[in-house]
């Protein structure tokens, strides 16, 4: 992998899991072999921090970071 830099992916996510499942799809049929994908849950209420949790409990390569709402910009911050 010293070829390829890795690529980060970060998804601020508030209330959004249809489209969280949507995008672990389009990740995982990526064929990039150096990447990591940074999820931070701005509080949602739905069950985005469920199915973010899962995803990065079986991928090494995702990373999960819950925090009490503080807007989007707070979210791409942390």
């Amino acid at each position: 992998m010293e070829n390829f830099p890795l690529i980060s992916v970060i998804t601020p996510l508030y209330n959004q899991a249809a489209f969280l499942e949507e995008t672990a799809e389009s990740l995982f049929a990526s064929d990039y072999p150096h990447v990591e994908w940074i999820i931070v849950d701005d509080g949602s209420s739905d069950s985005s921090p469920e199915i973010a949790s899962k995803l990065a409990d079986t991928h090494s390569w995702i990373h999960f970071f819950s925090q009490s709402n503080a807007g989007p910009a707070a979210a791409r911050n942390t």
